[in-house]
C-alpha cells in the first residue's frame, strides 16, 4: 500500500498507505474481520460516492505535485543543546552591553579615546551576537521550527553535493499530534532523496558509519543523529554534511564509529536515541507518506 496512491476514506485527499482505508486499529478477531469485509462491500458498491470523492480530491490546481512527506510525533522534537547555547550567548551579550552602558555613563569619564574604543567594541560585540544568536533562537524556538532547520540543513547538504539542482523549498506543517516536512518543487528523485535523508537522519541508530553527536545535550534522545548513507561513503562527504547541519541545528560533532571511541558513542546511541526507544517501527520518530498537493496547499 505504500507504493499505491489512492483516495482517502477519512478526507478528500490522495495519499498512499493503509491509513487512507480507515480500518479499525483494534485486534482483528473473526467478528471484526467480517464487519470490515461488509463495510468494504458497501464502499465498493458506492461507485457514485467514490467518483465524487475523487472529483473533490483531484481538483486541478496549478503546479499539482506528489509530495513525499516525513511524519513525526511533535511531542519528542524539542529544542536541543544548540538552542540553549544560543540563549546563553544572547544573555552574555546583554550582560556585556549593560555593563558597558553603566561604566561608560557612570564610573568612566566619557572623555578620551580608550573609553570610547571600549564602548564601541562592546556595542559591536552586542550587535553581532544579537544578530547571529537571535536568528538561531527564532529558528529553533519551537519543534516545528527545529524540524524546518533540520530539513534546511539536509537540503543545503544535498545541494552542495550536487544531488538537488532544481528550485526547491523545505515545507513544514502541523496537523494534530504530528509534524510533516517535505520538499516542494524539484523532481521526483530529489523529493525521494530528501525524504530518505530525513528518514535516515531521524531514524534508528544501528551500525552507521558516521553519527552526529552532542555531548552536552539536555535531552539524551536528541544527542545522536545518523549521517545518511549518501554522505557516509567518505570522510569528506560526512564532514560536508556535518558542516551544513551545524549551521542549522547547532554544534554537533561528527563521530566515526569504526574506532574504539566512536564505537562507545554508537553503543550509547543505540540505548538513548529516540528512534531506538520506540516499541515498534510504526512508533519511531519519522515515517514517510506520499500525498498529492496543489500550489494553494
Amino acid at each position: 500500500m505504500k507504493g499505491i496512491l489512492g483516495i482517502s476514506y477519512t478526507e478528500d485527499i490522495i495519499e498512499n498507505g493503509m491509513d487512507r482505508l480507515d480500518l479499525a486499529e483494534n485486534h482483528y478477531t473473526e467478528k471484526e474481520v467480517k464487519r470490515i469485509n461488509e463495510e468494504m462491500k458497501k464502499r465498493a458498491k458506492d461507485r457514485e460516492g467514490l467518483q465524487k470523492k475523487w472529483e473533490r480530491a483531484a481538483v486541478v490546481f496549478d503546479k499539482m505535485e506528489i509530495t513525499d512527506e516525513c511524519v513525526m510525533d511533535k511531542s519528542v522534537l524539542k529544542p536541543g543543546a544548540g538552542f540553549f547555547n544560543l540563549i546563553g550567548f544572547e544573555l552574555l551579550a546583554v550582560i556585556i552591553q549593560t555593563c558597558n552602558l553603566i561604566l561608560y555613563t557612570g564610573t568612566f569619564s566619557t572623555e578620551g579615546l580608550v573609553p570610547l574604543l571600549f564602548s564601541a567594541a562592546a556595542t559591536s560585540l552586542f550587535v553581532l551576537l544579537t544578530i547571529r544568536c537571535g536568528t538561531g533562537i527564532v529558528r529553533l524556538l519551537t519543534p516545528l521550527k527545529r524540524l524546518n532547520a533540520i530539513g534546511t540543513g539536509i537540503r543545503s547538504a544535498l545541494i552542495q553535493k550536487g544531488q538537488i539542482s532544481s528550485d526547491t523549498k523545505v515545507v513544514t506543517e502541523e496537523k494534530g499530534l504530528f509534524y510533516f516536512v517535505y520538499l516542494r518543487g524539484g523532481t521526483v528523485r530529489e523529493k525521494d532523496l530528501f525524504s530518505a535523508c530525513v528518514d535516515e537522519f531521524l531514524g534508528e541508530i544501528d551500525n552507521q558509519r558516521y553519527l552526529l553527536y552532542e555531548k552536552r545535550s539536555w535531552n539524551k534522545m536528541q544527542s545522536y543523529f545518523s549521517v545518511p548513507g549518501i554522505f557516509a561513503k567518505t570522510r569528506q562527504d560526512a564532514g560536508a554534511f556535518a558542516q551544513a547541519m551545524r549551521k542549522s541545528i547547532g554544534n554537533y560533532k561528527l563521530v566515526y564509529t569504526r574506532n574504539e571511541e566512536g564505537r562507545k558513542i554508537l553503543l550509547k546511541g543505540r540505548r538513548h536515541a529516540y528512534a531506538n526507544q520506540a516499541n515498534n517501527a510504526e512508533a519511531r520518530l519519522c515515517g514517510r507518506k506520499k500525498k498529492v498537493k496543489g500550489a494553494l496547499e
